[in-house]
């Protein structure tokens, strides 16, 4: 599927009818690959068990509404981690109002650091907070450090929720959200998302 499009412009295309586990990718007329973003499908959610005296561990649910997955971002400074993706409810962010994201990461050995350096001709998206059950959150100011937590080990995927302020945008713009995450024995690799903001 091929769509002109205007530099400093932005369409909306329905792909509905896509099905299956595939991967959309997205390219300039030039070859340049934009990035991977996987069809959308049933979102991961917490469903609490609660006990007497035990701290609730979260459990991983296939929730029935969809989500919109982004699994690799515009092209950054380095690898994509496939570890690490960001859902949201609705493929657009409303300019001038608070946002929320669902930041995953598979594995225990969890050490994130948000946000990183791009490179990338795109404005970033500031978080303004984020919170999650499972993993410990730091923040000196400028960066947010997410490391391993007393329950990490009881489930193989995390979820951190991504708190925005929306800057108000005059047309449709992409910002981006940029981390990076500690791979074992493989130093560190870079994630890289784009969201889109509506005015």
């Amino acid at each position: 599927m091929r769509w002109p499009l205007q530099a400093g412009s932005a369409q909306c295309h329905s792909v509905s009818g896509l099905e299956g586990q595939q991967l959309l990718e997205f390219t300039l007329a030039n070859g340049l690959r934009l990035g991977l973003f996987k069809i959308q499908r049933a979102g991961l959610i917490e469903e609490k068990q609660p006990e007497e005296d035990v701290p609730q561990v979260g459990v991983l649910q296939e929730e029935p509404a969809s989500v919109f997955s982004s699994f690799k971002g515009p092209n950054g400074t380095c690898s994509t981690s496939d570890n690490t993706w960001i859902e949201q409810s609705n493929l657009w962010l409303k300019a001038g109002e608070p946002a929320y994201v669902t930041l995953l990461s598979a594995g225990t050995n969890t050490l994130i650091e948000m946000p990183i350096e791009t490179r990338l001709d795109l404005p970033l998206l500031p978080i303004k907070s984020m919170s999650s059950d499972t993993l410990v959150i730091d923040n000196d100011g400028n960066q947010f450090t997410i490391k391993k937590g007393a329950l990490a080990a009881e489930r193989a995927i995390h979820q951190t929720r991504l708190e925005f302020d929306v800057p108000a945008v005059m047309q449709p713009t992409m910002f981006v959200i940029s981390g990076r995450q500690r791979i074992a024995n493989n130093g560190w690799q870079c994630f890289i998302r784009g969201v889109m903001v509506e005015p």
